[in-house]
């Protein structure tokens, strides 16, 4: 019996040991694994922290966005309010183009028109010209019959001395009747009598005898000399 016991002591101690160097092992393990576990705890509250930090950072950029989108958005609207003033504006010239454009066809309208006047004032301006060149001329025919009347009458008066009360009667009433009969014309505001070629009937020219422009007070012109 007790050579047995002696025997299964040794097992026993063998057991224990086994026991205790899994034991040791175990515990080495574990500690390895909590170190483990400790270092990659840290690790990850290290990348909790920077994600949060990187969190805060985006957050503030966002916010940071935002308010620039808001600004944008304001100068957006500004933009589209100047643009609605500006179509306004541009409505309004193209009107105001318009109506010169309506201008600018009355004006050629006009101008053909005038044109067509001065064109017939021209053409009535000749015609003028060429009666009043025509008048003179048969005023200057009237005069140098006139001369041609007085030289016969003198001529008689000559030959017929026996006549020459009545003869010159007859020539004072025949000058008469021709002063009376000869045309000359006046203005509205002048005091002399002119031949109707004279500058001076421009603005006004009213006929009239000689003999009643001579009644009448006025007296010949000096440069067409009536």
């Amino acid at each position: 019996m007790g050579h047995k016991t002696t025997k299964a002591k040794p097992k026993i101690a063998r057991i224990y040991y086994i026991i205790l160097f899994f034991l040791i092992i175990s515990t080495v393990m574990l500690c390895v694994a909590f170190f483990n576990y400790e270092k990659s705890n840290s690790i990850i509250n290290e990348r909790i922290e920077w994600l949060v930090e990187t969190n805060n950072q985006l957050q503030s950029y966002n916010n940071d966005l935002l308010a620039s989108i808001s600004t944008l958005n304001g100068r957006v609207e500004d933009c589209e309010s100047s643009i609605r003033q500006y179509e306004s504006t541009i409505s309004e010239l193209n009107a105001e183009i318009e109506q010169i454009q309506t201008y600018r066809d009355s004006y050629d309208e006009l101008s053909a028109q005038n044109n067509e006047l001065q064109s017939q004032y021209d053409n009535l301006s000749s015609k003028y010209n060429d009666l009043e060149s025509d008048y003179d001329t048969l005023l200057a025919k009237n005069q140098s019959l006139e001369t041609q009347l007085n030289t016969y009458k003198s001529s008689s008066n000559v030959l017929s001395t026996s006549s020459s009360s009545n003869s010159s009667s007859y020539n004072e009433s025949s000058s008469s009747s021709q002063s009376t009969s000869t045309q000359v014309y006046i203005t509205k505001t002048g005091n002399k009598y002119h031949r109707g070629s004279c500058s001076y009937l421009r603005k006004s020219k009213i006929p009239i005898s000689k003999s009643s422009a001579i009644s009448q007070g006025y007296t010949p012109c000096s440069r067409c000399n009536p």
